[in-house]
Formats: structure tokens, sequence, C-alpha cells
């Protein structure tokens, strides 16, 4: 039976990403999606340090950003998370790394997009200010800058709840790829991160 991606992905992602892996032409699409997906996730993400917002300036940053870094990171990601994997004895080569990816975590993390939308039009043009900014601009005060300012708690309940679950969905979308558990690729992103992270804090402590 052929599962749909978009709905199956939520409650049965190895098997949605396993079906996508054995399709031919199964990368058909993906550098669109990830131009088009790293311009939303920019976007949604865009945040300044003062309360004066010109939109063509963080719609401008949002699509060069996006078009530019979506593509890159994604394949870059892919390629990584095949290497370290493999280290543990993973399978995935960076194609099946870029069909999870894509399948398993990118497409799924719309609904959270649709969510910061949602959040987005309530908000206005104050969703890209920074909390500091609007501390400095006498809008929250000194307790909202430091517990967080929740105008939309329903929205950031749901967001939080899907961040979580997509977690799940990329453990298992990383170690199907792999030919491995999920929990095993928990550790190739612990391992990905403790290689980022451990240079990083010698370079700061040094200096």
């Amino acid at each position: 039976m052929m599962l749909n991606p978009w709905i199956h992905v939520w409650i049965q992602p190895k098997e949605v990403v396993r079906q996508q892996l054995e399709r031919e032409n199964r990368e058909k699409y993906f550098i669109v999606f990830a131009v088009m997906i790293g311009m939303l996730v920019f976007l949604t993400r865009y945040e300044q340090n003062h309360v004066s917002v010109d939109m063509w300036r963080v719609l401008t940053i949002s699509v060069l950003g996006g078009a530019i870094l979506g593509p890159i990171l994604f394949y870059l990601e892919s390629w990584w998370v095949s290497v370290i994997g493999k280290w543990i004895g993973g399978e995935g080569t960076p194609s099946d790394l870029r069909v999870a990816n894509m399948r398993g975590v990118i497409l799924p993390s719309l609904v959270i997009i649709l969510f910061q939308f949602i959040e987005m039009y309530i908000q206005g043009e104050r969703y890209f200010v920074s909390q500091y900014a609007l501390y400095e601009d006498g809008q929250i005060g000194l307790t909202q800058l430091y517990q967080g300012v929740e105008d939309t708690p329903v929205l950031t309940t749901l967001i939080f709840v899907a961040s979580v679950w997509l977690l799940v969905l990329r453990f298992n979308a990383v170690g199907e790829a792999h030919g491995f558990s999920a929990w095993k690729a928990l550790l190739v992103h612990i391992i990905s991160i403790a290689i980022i992270a451990l240079p990083l804090y010698l370079i700061l402590t040094i200096l």
C-alpha cells in the first residue's frame, strides 16, 4: 500500500522514508523545495534589534538568504550526517540522507512554519522585533523581558509540541536511511554537535 508522505510521515516515518528511498527519480524538485523552504525559514526566524521594521528589507534578506543558504545547508547537512553515520555502522549515502532529510524533516516542518505565519499575522511587525528592542522602546517591562512575551500562548504550545515531534521524525528518518535504529540516529546527531561545538568552545576559551 502506498503511503501518503504528507500524512503518514507523522505516524509512520520509517515506512514513509523507506518508500521514498525506493522511488525512481526520488530527488525530483528537491532543489526547488530547499530554496522555497529556505526562504520561509529565513522569514519566520528573522529578528532585529530595533523597533522600526522595513518589510522590504525583511523580505529581501529572507529571499536572498533562503535561496542561497537553503540548498547549501540541505546538501551539506545530508553529506555530513551520512559521513558520521558510517562511523557507527550506517549505510546511508548522501543521496539517501537527502531523501530522509527532505521527506522526514524539512517537508513536515511546514506545519511549524504555518503556525509561525499565523503568529506573524496576529503580531504584525512586532513579530520581527527582539524582546530586548521592545524593552528598550518601553513596550514591555523587565519581567516580560526575562520571562518572555507570549502574545499567542496556544500557538507557542503547538509550535513547541510540533518541534519536539519533528525531532522524533528526524531520528527515525535518519535511522531508516542508515539502516539502524532511531537511537543510533540520536547518537549521530550528538556526535555531530560535539564535533562542531568542541572546537568552538576551545577557541572561545583561548580567546
